[in-house]
């Protein structure tokens, strides 16, 4: 299904037509009923989609992009602030109402404070919920169609000087910057790539520490080229993240490594650690980690030797 706004030398539909899609809403919520009930509500005039989990939820947020998320406050595994929290922090644009059982005023200001729509409580009127979403697709999709509106010089800019830059092939000595990320949690991969992506990084992805080590050898062997910034997540699946940073250290000791932990970590406690970002933590603050690195690289800084904290 096509966005609501599709720049004019992007649209399928050829030169100068626009192509306008029904509005996207999700529904997180761990009980059947309400679930399904707002389903049933919105299933003519919207796309819906639905998860039963707060994990899963958030896998959909990040690839279906809905305007409008409805989700429960209290599920097990992660509470519905932190969803809303993961989902503001990605997807600011994207509306969100909080809906519960359990009534309480600090839970409905500290719910909008975090950037909720609105707050909902069970048993809700049917009529009230269709006026909120429609409220809420509304502004979203005015906001994303002045948004594709106000950048369309930029993106036909853009565009050219990629097609330009293919004929005339890269210039010398300029090679883009290469990230390595590793993290089992889905969502936060897929954010942390798109952001990197966004600001003119390479960046290679992988759920598994050992998937990432293999590309690295492979790189190694084949092209004699290593990441020049590797991010992992202290806990991996299958390999903790202080494994594959030494790895790293011992095959690449120029590659830059930043581990990202809810736990409490020194770089002391680790001397092939570069940085520690604790979690949760800031897109923006990743990017600034990894810039300052490729600044000092440029500058031509001598490598660490990883002995002292950074």
């Amino acid at each position: 299904m096509e966005p609501l706004f599709v720049p004019l030398w992007l649209s399928p539909h050829g030169v100068g037509e626009f192509c306008v899609s029904r509005g996207k809403i999700l529904i997180i919520d761990d009980e059947p009923g309400p679930r399904e009930a707002l389903q049933m509500v919105f299933a003519e005039l919207y796309d819906v989609y639905v998860a039963e989990g707060p994990q899963y939820g958030l896998r959909l947020v990040a690839s279906k992009r809905p305007d409008l998320v409805f989700c429960d406050i209290r599920m097990p595994g992660m509470s519905g602030l932190e969803v809303l929290r993961r989902i503001k922090e990605t997807y600011p644009e994207t509306e969100v109402v909080m809906i519960t059982a359990f009534a309480g005023l600090d839970l409905a200001q500290e719910a909008l404070r975090g950037g909720a729509t609105d707050y909902l409580l069970k048993p809700f009127g049917l009529e009230e919920v269709r006026g909120i979403a429609e409220q809420a697709v509304q502004r979203v999709r005015e906001h994303r169609a002045r948004q594709g509106r106000d950048s369309q010089l930029e993106y036909a800019t853009h565009e050219l000087a990629a097609r330009l830059q293919e004929v005339a092939g890269p210039p010398p000595d300029t090679q883009v910057p290469q990230v390595m990320v590793a993290d089992d949690d889905e969502f936060l991969l897929e954010a942390i790539e798109a952001y990197l992506t966004s600001a003119g990084l390479r960046v290679q992805a992988f759920s598994r520490g050992r998937a990432a080590l293999s590309q690295l050898g492979r790189y190694l062997r084949e092209k004699g080229v290593a990441p020049d910034v590797l991010v992992t997540d202290l806990r991996l699946p299958d390999l903790l993240g202080f494994h594959l940073a030494r790895r790293v250290r011992e095959w690449a000791p120029d590659t830059w490594i930043i581990l990202l932990t809810s736990e409490h970590v020194e770089v002391d406690q680790a001397p092939f650690l570069d940085v520690v970002l604790p979690k949760p933590f800031r897109l923006p603050v990743l990017l600034d980690n990894i810039q300052a690195r490729l600044a000092a690289q440029a500058a031509g800084e001598p490598p660490s030797d990883g002995s002292s904290p950074r």
